[in-house]
């Protein structure tokens, strides 16, 4: 597993493939955010909170590392999605780079495998695991992913105001 800072230092390295990541956070991020995590998927003291895919995992996994959190990346949606949530959940917008690469570089690690047929394996990892950050195809924790689904459009109109000229 990589931290956000490895993964960067080694972002030349990461092949421009397809496969699947799997983020994990740490119990005390867990608790921080209010994620609920009974029953996820736990790997060297971490839990497994979001799944993704990509078809070029070099791009992706920068993409969730370093992304700007630009205002016109917020009014287009093109921000992480993953940002998107962790910022929502931090700070009830989405233009907080700063705090959620601190929050990242303290609580999260990200593994990825390279694969052929990524899309049928994540849809797989999304089935057999319960991963409270994932939306798209999963049952599990309905009432969190609801309301985090209210509050991320409101962080979003928040930010805009915000960032409004």
């Amino acid at each position: 597993m990589y931290s956000r800072v490895e993964i960067i230092n080694k972002i030349k390295t990461i092949e421009k493939c397809g496969g699947v990541y799997k983020w994990y956070m740490t119990p005390e991020g867990t608790d921080l955010l209010g994620i609920p995590t009974e029953g996820c998927t736990e790997k060297d003291g971490l839990r497994l909170v979001y799944i993704g895919l990509s078809k070029n995992m070099r791009m992706r996994l920068k993409w969730h590392c370093e992304d700007k959190h630009l205002q016109s990346s917020i009014k287009s949606s093109a921000l992480s999605v993953l940002r998107q949530k962790l910022n929502t959940l931090l700070t009830d917008r989405w233009d907080g780079k700063e705090e959620v690469d601190k929050f990242m570089d303290q609580h999260m690690k990200v593994e990825f495998e390279y694969l052929d047929k990524y899309k049928e394996i994540e849809l797989q990892e999304i089935v057999s695991n319960k991963l409270p950050l994932n939306a798209r195809n999963n049952p599990n924790f309905p009432e969190f992913r609801r309301n985090l689904s209210k509050r991320n459009g409101q962080a979003k109109r928040n930010s805009l105001e915000y960032l409004a000229p």
